[in-house]
């Protein structure tokens, strides 16, 4: 199949080749014939005419999904051999194409076409002129933060969300490059983009935020806050490069207030440190931004009535965020003061605090049928903030807004613990829950054996 004619009968005829092969995969007729007829377009030579003939006029949701894998194949398989229109013309069509079938039901065929242009992006992003890039991120950028509608603004933050994995080299996709070319797109993301997607997320999910509250979860612009806050988290997940130049200590005083910088290991709990460095500072910690997720969590949590909500993905993915924000250390707080570390902590403890105090009743609801996620994520909070403060510090973090210190009440969280161990099958949560206790507890008081 060479996919290039002009002649729209043969075009119509690779697609329905393809539409056949598809439909006879499902239902499991003659599938090694089908396979080879899909493999036939993926490895046959420019067969993008075709393929976007397929992606425009099939009514075959997977035989889409296929003509988009095949431009990809072909792409990165002939890039030396595309012309820089050419190449530009891929991705232009694939962004595109996304944004004008936003609304589609078959979001699988969006995300795969969505993720091939991200493959595209990253494998021309040395040889593009920043003036290029830029245009391809405009785009993006105006579905984002435009007024096209919900669906639009959906897939734009999920584009960004396919680019950041791409350039991520523990999520990106083999493309048989070195690893010099993929550290170098690594590199200059995180120089000159990661900051400006986060800010286009944030605004994202700012726009929404009172359509979602008045009309709770069932909104369309829940979705976009949803991918908006996952988009966040993925990028405060990534491996900063530029990371504080102190030396990390092998000593502490337990009884200092310095903010701690070198985490204990994570044993049975993963525990990310987040350290993007001092130009984050705006973004994360001056603007505002910890209050407004904290005010949006909890704004929906009173609202809610239905004890499944807990786990819904708009829950999940505040809470996950909340402990990333949790996690930030480093340069992007000032290295003579631990002051604004410390009020961030305290913000973000107080927001907190409602899932998991008083513990008593709060396990008490989780055996009368209330989901334990909530509980769960603020344990992992408070192990994320031990693991970046001193035990001094992170005793005084509650003291400031109540009577006693948050060793006491982590202390009061495992008596609960063992309490709800004591009847307790392998499966149960609060074995979870103890094993996050119990590195917490570690991670505070491990610092005395090494003085």
């Amino acid at each position: 199949m060479q996919g290039e004619p002009d002649d729209i009968a043969r075009l119509q005829s690779i697609m329905q080749a393809i539409e056949l092969a598809c439909n006879s995969i499902k239902m499991h007729i003659n599938p090694a014939a089908s396979e080879a007829t899909i493999l036939s377009l993926r490895n046959s030579p420019r067969p993008y005419q075709a393929c976007r003939f397929i992606l425009e006029h099939s009514q075959v949701a997977s035989a889409r999904f296929q003509a988009a894998a095949a431009i990809r194949d072909a792409a990165l398989r002939e890039w030396a051999l595309l012309t820089p229109d050419g190449k530009r013309d891929l991705i232009s069509f694939c962004l595109g194409y996304v944004m004008r079938h936003a609304s589609s039901p078959e979001g699988y065929v969006l995300a795969k076409v969505s993720s091939v242009a991200a493959q595209l992006m990253k494998r021309g992003w040395l040889e593009f002129a920043a003036a290029e890039k830029e245009g391809f991120l405009l785009e993006v950028k105006q579905a984002i933060i435009g007024n096209h509608g919900a669906d639009v603004r959906f897939f734009g933050i999920y584009f960004l969300e396919s680019l950041v994995s791409e350039f991520s080299p523990s999520t990106s996709t083999a493309i048989g490059l070195p690893r010099e070319f993929h550290e170098l797109c690594r590199l200059s993301l995180e120089q000159d983009h990661l900051k400006t997607f986060y800010s286009w997320a944030q605004e994202a999910a700012l726009v929404v935020t009172n359509r979602i509250i008045e009309s709770g979860s069932a909104a369309p612009e829940v979705k976009v806050c949803t991918v908006a806050l996952r988009l966040m988290l993925q990028i405060l997940n990534w491996d900063f490069r530029h990371k504080s130049s102190d030396v990390a200590k092998t000593r502490i005083d337990v009884f200092s207030i310095e903010v701690r910088h070198d985490a204990s290991s994570s044993r049975k709990s993963e525990c990310i440190l987040v350290q993007p460095g001092p130009s984050w500072k705006e973004i994360l910690i001056s603007s505002g931004h910890v209050a407004w997720l904290l005010n949006l969590y909890g704004a929906l949590r009173l609202k809610s009535s239905d004890v499944y909500w807990f786990d819904c993905p708009i829950a999940v993915s505040a809470r996950k965020l909340i402990i990333q924000l949790c996690s930030l250390t480093g340069t992007i707080f000032p290295s003579d003061s631990s002051q604004m570390q410390e009020r961030h902590l305290v913000q973000l403890l107080s927001g907190i605090l409602p899932w998991i105090n008083p513990p008593d009743v709060v396990f008490q609801e989780i055996e009368c049928g209330k989901s334990e996620s909530e509980m769960l994520d603020a344990c992992r909070a408070l192990l994320a903030i031990a693991n970046v403060t001193s035990p001094v510090m992170f005793d005084g973090l509650l003291r400031s807004i109540s009577p006693s210190g948050t060793i006491s009440l982590l202390a009061a969280l495992m008596i609960e613990t063992l309490k709800s161990l004591m009847d307790a099958d392998e499966e149960k949560w609060s074995w979870v829950a103890r094993d996050i206790l119990l590195d917490t507890w570690t991670t505070i008081l491990a610092v005395r054996d090494e003085l």
